[in-house]
């Protein structure tokens, strides 16, 4: 059964991206010309993936008549 998740519960990874890119603690250190900005911006460029990924996957959930709907075709005119 799926429950409503918190913002936290839904957004985790986004939020740990965001600290890692604020925070001076790196993995590589961003005084390191190019490639210190680059492991900032690959893991955020990740999580933009992941999360259209899990949207399209959402979305295609939700495609198909509704219980007790008519389906509507291209170019039908519906009154």
């Amino acid at each position: 059964m799926k429950g409503k998740k918190s913002f936290f519960q839904e957004n985790w990874l986004l939020i740990l991206v965001l600290l890692y890119i604020i925070l001076p603690v790196d993995l590589i250190p961003d005084v390191t010309p190019i490639v210190g900005t680059l492991d900032d911006g690959a893991l955020l460029l990740l999580n933009i993936i992941i999360e259209y990924r899990k949207w399209r996957l959402g979305s295609r959930e939700d495609v198909g008549p509704a219980k007790g709907k008519v389906e509507v075709k291209e170019g039908e005119i519906v009154e």
